[in-house]
């Protein structure tokens, strides 16, 4: 089978997933060798210009002739016509002459009695886009966002229809943030060495509530990875010394590792930690 052919210019025609349906009857490798080599081609373009017709007939703007965009435009520009049989000078005119005679007679966009009425009527009949006036309006939609408001803090929604516990509920479902950090897996596969059950995520309902890292139910331990960045090393954040009281309070133990020390740390080390929190 024949995958490959000469073109008349010298280069070779490929088969390919493009051109395989019309491979067969394909002689030239471009639109321009066609038109270079193809003699039925030249030939009607030779009659085409000695006539006047096809992309050289005068007058006519072709989309794929250039030298028939070139003569319509230089014919339209001789005979001063344009798309609508009429001079750009002409429609320029028109135009002023239109502009003036509507400002002279206040008509179209200059009949200001029009509006002038209508505004009338308006604030006559205290009428407007929504049936009322501006200020109307306007304390209409003071007066309907403060009921909106009291309301929903009365009942305790908000854009969502949902009251604060259900919104902090649904919440606290979600695993945030999606993927663990390099020292939260670290300290899992460590655990998993050591066969210690345990679970990430854990939603610690607290005063002031979030979820941990990682929960052993065996010894009622959360530990912390804590980064040095975000959680301010070698002090800690205010908050995270919060919440270690109120889960001391809680029952639960608490074990916090920074991440300068989980990237030096080994297996023994991390089991003798907890060896020290579980007695």
């Amino acid at each position: 089978m024949i995958n490959c052919k000469y073109c008349k210019c010298g280069k070779i025609i490929e088969k390919t997933e493009k051109n395989k349906y019309r491979f067969v009857n394909q002689k030239y490798c471009s639109s321009n060798c066609s038109r270079k080599f193809n003699i039925g081609w030249i030939k009607a373009n030779e009659t085409n210009k000695k006539n006047g017709t096809g992309i050289y007939k005068i007058g006519i703007c072709s989309k794929g002739g250039k030298i028939g965009g070139i003569r319509g435009g230089e014919y339209n520009r001789l005979h001063k016509i344009g798309v609508c049989g009429i001079s750009k000078e002409k429609r320029i005119m028109c135009g002023k002459k239109t502009a003036i005679i509507n400002k002279k007679n206040c008509t179209g966009f200059f009949d200001k009695n029009i509006r002038e009425m209508g505004i009338e009527i308006n604030r006559k009949n205290k009428t407007g886009i929504f049936g009322l006036t501006f200020d109307q309006r306007s304390l209409a939609g003071k007066i309907g966002s403060k009921i909106a408001n009291d309301k929903n803090r009365i009942d305790k929604v908000g854009f969502f229809g949902m009251t604060k516990e259900r919104h902090i509920e649904i919440r606290s479902k979600q695993i945030l943030p999606i993927k663990d950090t390099k020292p939260e897996i670290k300290i899992q596969n460590y655990l998993t060495k050591l066969k210690i059950e345990y679970f990430t995520h854990k939603y610690m309902n607290i005063k002031h509530a979030y979820q941990c890292d990682i929960f052993i139910p065996s010894f009622n331990l959360i530990i912390e990875c804590d980064g040095n960045y975000w959680h301010n090393y070698p002090l800690g954040n205010p908050k995270d010394i919060i919440r270690n009281q109120e889960l001391r309070e809680a029952g639960y133990k608490v074990l916090r590792l920074w991440e300068s020390e989980i990237k030096v740390m080994e297996v023994s080390d991390l089991k003798n930690k907890l060896d020290c929190m579980i007695s």
